[in-house]
């Protein structure tokens, strides 16, 4: 017959009595006079059916957890990585273990499954991982990994156009929202603006006008509406349309009978909307400083020669940043007064034919340019895109795409940089 224990402990005083009862059996006891836990630790005296007694020896404790978990990496990058974000995963051979991770030596810090590295520089990385079992063991022998990162340029279709393109005057522009999200203009038998939600794409009528688009430069303003500059081929206008007021309004700039203007668009923290344009050696800026659409005023711009391809950003203390050419050079300049501005060379050996027409570019978080830009002659193969920074003090150029010799038309570049440092850039090419 199975045997049942109860065990049942008093504290009288300085008494602590351990009592154990037995089916079928005499009652008997252990006391001791001494307090804490030497009294408690004292065996209790078990008496069975026979008059002799003896100690009853408890079980001992079950050995401490000494054994450390094994960590092992189940996912993990390519050793030569071109990806913006390098993801890692990985496991513990004990269940319920924590984990701790270490980039490029650094210190161990707690982290999850799995961990992401986002806008590494180039250049080689290692990454290290060590589970932490429950009861405090640490993998002596942490799961390791070493890659190279080396950004590279791709290129894919995003958007198809829904309304032809002109052959000569390249027509689309692209921009970022604070969201990320893309944001493209496009058009010559109309004007579209086409956008990504984050789910889906979006496309408007702009300016329902045959022979509209040319030329085309789009910005957001801090609510998200857009306002975009072109050339309508058929009435020889620079015009202004928006959607500020929820509806598509347009507005003629200035008439242009003998020269196509090339033009630039952005918008300042106040939403004063500023245009500058290049038409035949010739740049112009103008301003809504009043907010209105239609009223602008002229001031003066930069005194070098314009042949095209202005680009026109805002800095975020409403300084404004252009990029321009002539035939042979690509040129940077800031505004630093009315009228005033301080202009430098980017690019001296860059020869510019009338169908590569826009030198794009963007200020990272510490002002430092980048321009995506196309040359056709010098001392480069004709039919170069390019691009140019000056983030290490002076302007460094890379050519990063080679056209077709027989393309029709090329080059007009949009360029971004989204939150994670990378750049992209727009660009059409006909064959």
């Amino acid at each position: 017959m199975k045997k049942t224990r109860i065990f049942w402990l008093i504290f009288l005083g300085m008494l602590a009595l351990s009592v154990s009862i037995e089916p079928n059996s005499r009652l008997g006891f252990a006391a001791s006079s001494a307090v804490g836990p030497q009294a408690l630790s004292q065996p209790a005296l078990s008496c069975s059916g026979s008059s002799s007694c003896s100690g009853n020896n408890e079980s001992s404790p079950p050995p401490a957890d000494t054994t450390p978990p094994d960590t092992t990496i189940t996912i993990k990058p390519l050793e030569i990585s071109s990806f913006v974000a390098d993801e890692f995963q990985f496991t513990a051979s004990e269940p319920a273990a924590s984990f701790e991770c270490s980039l490029d030596s650094e210190g161990f810090t707690p982290c999850t499954s799995p961990q992401s590295y986002v806008a590494l520089y180039e250049g080689t990385h290692s990454f290290a991982v060590r589970a932490k079992d429950q009861a405090g063991n640490l993998d002596p022998t942490p799961a390791t990994f070493s890659w190279t990162v080396k950004y590279a340029w791709r290129t894919e279709t995003v958007v198809a156009a829904e309304y032809s393109f002109q052959q000569w005057n390249p027509n689309h522009a692209l921009v970022l929202d604070g969201s990320g999200n893309i944001h493209l203009v496009y058009g010559s038998d109309h004007l579209a603006y086409t956008y990504f939600d984050g789910s889906e794409w979006h496309t408007e009528t702009a300016d329902n006008s045959r022979g509209v688009g040319g030329y085309t430069s789009l910005a957001l303003d801090s609510s998200g509406k857009a306002h975009i500059s072109y050339y309508d081929s058929l009435t020889k206008n620079l015009k202004y349309a928006t959607n500020k007021i929820g509806s598509w309004t347009s507005t003629n700039l200035g008439y242009f009978d003998w020269s196509t203007p090339q033009s630039s668009i952005a918008v300042d923290s106040s939403g004063s909307v500023h245009v500058v344009y290049c038409s035949s050696g010739s740049m112009g800026y103008l301003n809504n400083s009043s907010g209105s659409p239609g009223d602008w005023m002229w001031e003066p711009s930069p005194p070098n020669n314009c042949q095209d391809s202005p680009y026109l950003i805002i800095e975020g203390n409403d300084t404004l940043h252009l990029s321009f050419r002539d035939w042979n050079s690509v040129y940077y300049a800031k505004k630093t007064g009315w009228g005033t501005w301080n202009v430098e060379t980017v690019d001296s050996d860059c020869r510019n034919f009338s169908d590569s027409d826009l030198d794009a570019f963007t200020l990272d978080p510490d002002g430092k340019v980048h321009i995506g830009y196309g040359c056709n002659s010098g001392t480069l193969p004709e039919g170069t895109l390019r691009y140019a920074t000056n983030s290490s003090g002076a302007w460094v150029s890379t050519n990063i795409y080679q056209f077709d010799p027989f393309s029709i038309f090329r080059f007009r570049t949009s360029i971004a940089r989204d939150d994670l440092g990378a750049i992209h850039i727009l660009f059409i090419e006909g064959v």
